[in-house]
């Protein structure tokens, strides 16, 4: 037009015959593209200047886009030039505040256009997660060996990662109260327990501390030593006394006969399993006329009952031992 090409795509037709009679000529068209305008190029930095979107396109007409390069500071980090259709990047090292960083896209007509985005000021979260415990509660003793953990947790961004004694344990985001939640069971022996609570968000801050508590999940036992095996006392006799013996794999019981505590220590600092064995000597088991029940329990820290019955039968002057029948001790 007016002695100038139109952008756009031509044909180059080479027209060859051969010098012979009746010869046909032969034809071949070459397909040329005009293509003098730069393609365009739009770069935005995300992910806290640490990643590229963009999108480069070129002009109808034009040849395409070819490759793509990304400057930084005007020198180029990559080792090999990024295709003509990549939308994303990201960089090998977060971009500090007043970098600048282009991305040149070029077509294939070797047109350029270069485009620059200047790093701003990430507003970076610097307050730790606030962890709120709900269960296990601090020094709690718990007579089961599955322990509940459940609680929420709070932060200014999103939580990356936390985890309960080195175990990776889920949340659920609840939108409404802009909380995590979790709750998961975790098995633990007998024993007291410090047990690591430990929450990351996705700027690296970290929220740590341990929560104490205490797993007794063993009953206490009762033994006898000096039962008299005669339970079927004359109406004169003496009233009989027995040793017994209260053990557990911690070091508070109470041990009571028909509910009047026998004997009873308390669980002390420093916290940790002592097991116990203790013997109350001659306990005098007092006797009244007829049959007569009496019912040790021993009770631990956790709240375990352990009971045990035994039977004696006080005589009157005109009963005889061979109408007596006592039952069992359970």
């Amino acid at each position: 037009m007016n002695g100038k090409l139109v952008e756009g795509q031509y044909f180059y037709r080479i027209s060859a015959t051969l010098d012979y009679p009746g010869a046909k000529p032969q034809v071949v068209d070459i397909p040329v593209i005009v293509d003098t305008v730069s393609p365009s190029v739009e770069v935005a930095l995300v992910e806290d200047n640490k990643a590229l979107e963009f999108a480069a396109s070129d002009n109808k007409n034009g040849s395409g886009v070819s490759h793509l390069d990304i400057l930084v500071d005007g020198k180029s980090i990559l080792e090999t030039l990024l295709s003509g259709e990549t939308t994303e990047y990201t960089l090998p090292n977060e971009v500090e505040e007043g970098t600048a960083v282009t991305v040149v896209a070029y077509d294939y007509a070797g047109n350029k256009q270069e485009t620059s985005v200047v790093a701003e000021e990430v507003k970076k979260d610097k307050t730790i997660p606030v962890i709120s415990l709900n269960t296990p509660e601090a020094l709690e003793v718990y007579g089961d060996k599955e322990i509940a953990f459940s609680g929420t947790i709070k932060d200014e961004s999103s939580i990356k990662a936390f985890t309960i004694g080195g175990k990776k344990v889920d949340t659920v985001y609840n939108e409404e109260k802009a909380e995590y939640i979790f709750t998961t069971s975790i098995p633990y022996d007998n024993g007291v327990h410090s047990v690591e609570i430990k929450a990351t968000d996705n700027a690296d801050n970290t929220a740590v501390f341990k929560r104490s508590f205490i797993v007794d999940a063993e009953a206490p036992s009762i033994s006898f030593n000096g039962l008299s095996g005669n339970r079927i006392v004359n109406s004169n006799g003496k009233n009989p006394t027995v040793h017994v013996t209260v053990k557990d794999n911690f070091d508070e019981i109470q041990l009571a006969l028909n509910g009047s505590e026998l004997y009873y220590q308390t669980f002390k600092q420093p916290y940790a399993m002592r097991s116990l064995e203790k013997t109350v000597k001659k306990v005098e088991l007092d006797l009244e006329p007829g049959l007569n029940e009496f019912e040790f329990t021993a009770t631990d820290l956790a709240g375990h009952l352990t009971t045990k019955t035994v039977y004696f039968y006080k005589m009157s002057k005109e009963e005889k031992r061979k109408d007596i029948k006592i039952p069992e001790d359970k």
